[in-house]
C-alpha cells in the first residue's frame, strides 16, 4: 500500500525537477562563458545548459526509474502508471507555478487541469473507489 502512495509522489518530484531545470535554463542569458569558452547564442546556451545542470537531470531520471520500478510492482499496468505520471505532472506544475514561478493563475486553465488530474486519479483508483460503496 505504501508503494501506491510513493509512486505519485516520486513522479511529482521528478516533474518538479524538470520544470525547475526548464525554468532555470530558459531564463539563462544567451551571453556568457563556460570553461573559458565565450558564447553569444541561444543555441550555444541550449547545448551548455544540460552540461551545467546535469545533476538535476541525473536526479530526475533516477527518481523516474524508481517511480516506474515501484509503479510496476504496485500497479502491474503501464497505462495506469502513465496516468499517475500525468496527474503528478499537473500537480507539480501547479505547485511550481505557485511557489517558484509565482505567475498569476489563469483560473479556467487551473480548473481544467485540476479536473484532468482528478479524472486521472479516479481512473486509476476505480477499484478502490468501487470497494468503498
Amino acid at each position: 500500500m505504501l508503494q501506491k502512495i510513493v509512486v505519485p509522489i516520486l513522479f511529482a518530484i521528478c516533474y518538479f525537477l524538470f520544470l525547475t531545470y526548464g525554468y532555470i535554463s530558459g531564463k539563462a542569458p544567451d551571453k556568457g562563458s563556460f570553461f573559458g569558452l565565450h558564447y553569444d547564442s541561444p543555441f550555444a546556451r541550449a547545448v551548455i545548459s544540460p552540461i551545467q545542470f546535469i545533476w538535476i537531470l541525473i536526479i530526475a531520471n533516477a527518481l523516474f526509474s524508481l517511480a516506474y520500478h515501484f509503479g510496476f510492482i504496485s500497479y502491474k499496468n503501464f497505462l495506469i502508471i502513465t496516468i499517475i505520471a500525468m496527474a503528478a505532472n499537473i500537480i507539480a506544475l501547479l505547485f511550481f507555478n505557485l511557489f517558484i514561478a509565482k505567475e498569476s493563475f489563469d483560473w479556467p486553465i487551473v480548473i481544467g487541469l485540476i479536473f484532468v488530474a482528478l479524472g486521472s486519479i479516479a481512473a486509476v483508483a476505480h477499484k478502490e473507489i468501487a470497494q468503498m460503496f
